[in-house]
């Protein structure tokens, strides 16, 4: 919503970035009770380190739209997907996972309190796990709607609409671009470490490369530039339970 639907970016490595805020966060929160050695780092600090890595990823891959748009953009990131998955989502020395299967995502504990997934029944069924999901999906959705009405959301619209005109009236059209690159990059992280913590285990097979197609268009179906439209389009997508 913010890259394409504010900046009129087409970018296909969102779920890429997804992925490797999710494998960071678990190498970070895992305490070495499973097969992958971490640090140990509770939620608070394991979740926006990993939204960081992402937006240094995020700014990288944002850097030939300096450049290019449209089409040639899209084929760029979908290629940086595809880079991502084949060093870091394969690469064992890199993400801790030697099995093949994935290995086990340290459930998030906040102030105290779990908030996993697992319920007390051993189902995916916590309580506890959707109030903490709905909690960040509100934080996320009154975060992006109050960007929009700020002076970066008018800069963002405006170089949606023409670039050289943007910059005529003194917009700076690439730092505006590579901001909205990191600012999506950050949303992204956040959603692979939410993703993460409900599926509790995590390997290559959780961001299949092509998957970032159907991310796009279900956004668009829901509708790209609209806070609800996000939402709509996530409940449409496959991944939606």
């Amino acid at each position: 919503m913010v890259l394409t639907g504010y900046v009129g970016q087409i970018s296909l490595a969102q779920l890429a970035l997804a992925g490797t805020a999710g494998f960071f966060m678990a190498r970070l929160a895992s305490n070495g009770s499973s097969s992958v050695d971490g640090l140990g780092l509770p939620v608070l600090l394991a979740v926006p380190l990993a939204m960081a890595a992402a937006v240094v990823v995020g700014l990288i891959v944002g850097l030939p739209a300096l450049r290019i748009r449209g089409v040639q953009l899209a084929v760029v990131t979908i290629a940086a997907a595809v880079f991502l998955d084949g060093v870091y989502f394969t690469n064992p020395s890199l993400t801790g996972v030697s099995l093949s299967d994935g290995v086990p995502v340290p459930e998030p504990h906040l102030f105290g309190l779990d908030l996993g997934v697992r319920g007390s029944g051993g189902l995916s069924d916590a309580f506890a796990f959707s109030a903490f999901t709905i909690v960040v999906l509100t934080l996320a959705a009154v975060a992006v709607a109050n960007l929009r009405r700020s002076s970066t959301g008018r800069r963002f619209l405006a170089v949606r609409a023409n670039e050289r005109a943007a910059a005529a009236v003194g917009i700076d059209v690439a730092r505006t671009k590579l901001l909205a690159f990191g600012i999506s990059a950050a949303l992204a992280g956040l959603a692979g470490c939410m993703m993460s913590f409900q599926a509790m285990s995590i390997s290559e097979a959780n961001w299949v490369v092509l998957a970032g197609m159907s991310v796009l268009a279900f956004a668009y179906l829901g509708g790209i530039s609209s806070v609800n439209g996000a939402i709509v389009g996530g409940m449409m997508s496959t991944a939606a339970v």
